[in-house]
């Protein structure tokens, strides 16, 4: 019998930079400010680099959650500059 190893797909920043064209400072603040933390990385304590990763498995309901924050911030920010160029 062979077990079937299943590879999970893990999205990060990275990503969501791609997929909304934002920088990553400013999806790391909608984030946050829409309450996300990064979660803490396991055994770095003391150690050069970063202490929380933003990283969602694919198909997560908290990742359906952060593509629907990142779009409605977006989508404000596209009637805001409309607005500022008398665009309708």
């Amino acid at each position: 019998m062979t077990k079937e190893v299943r590879e999970v797909k893990m999205i990060t920043i990275r990503e969501l930079i791609m997929e909304f064209s934002l920088p990553p400072a400013t999806i790391r603040r909608v984030l946050r400010t829409a309450g996300f933390r990064a979660p803490q990385i396991s055994n770095n304590e003391g150690k050069f680099g970063p202490r929380a990763r933003y990283e969602w498995q694919e198909g997560s309901e908290e990742l359906e959650q952060v593509r629907k924050i990142l779009g409605e911030y977006v989508e404000k920010r596209r009637e805001r500059q409309r607005k500022r160029l008398g665009i309708q």
